[in-house]
């Protein structure tokens, strides 16, 4: 399968890929955090984003999970 114009020159093998799946949430972890977790406010979401985190939480829940 091609999309557009642009070719794949490698085929990832299923180990491969998900190693570079994992390797890439690693990198990128601070990008993916949700601001809630199990419906709490999440802790290291508020550490991360802190001016973010001021427009989810009360100064209250700033203080608890902080």
């Amino acid at each position: 399968m091609c999309f557009g114009k642009a070719k794949l020159d490698r085929q990832n093998t299923t180990g491969n890929a998900r190693y570079e799946r994992e390797r890439d949430l690693e990198d990128n972890r601070k990008d993916v955090l949700q601001p809630h977790l199990g419906g709490k406010p999440n802790r290291e979401f508020i550490v991360a984003y802190r001016k973010e985190a001021e427009d989810y939480f009360s100064q209250e829940e700033l203080a608890r999970y902080e």
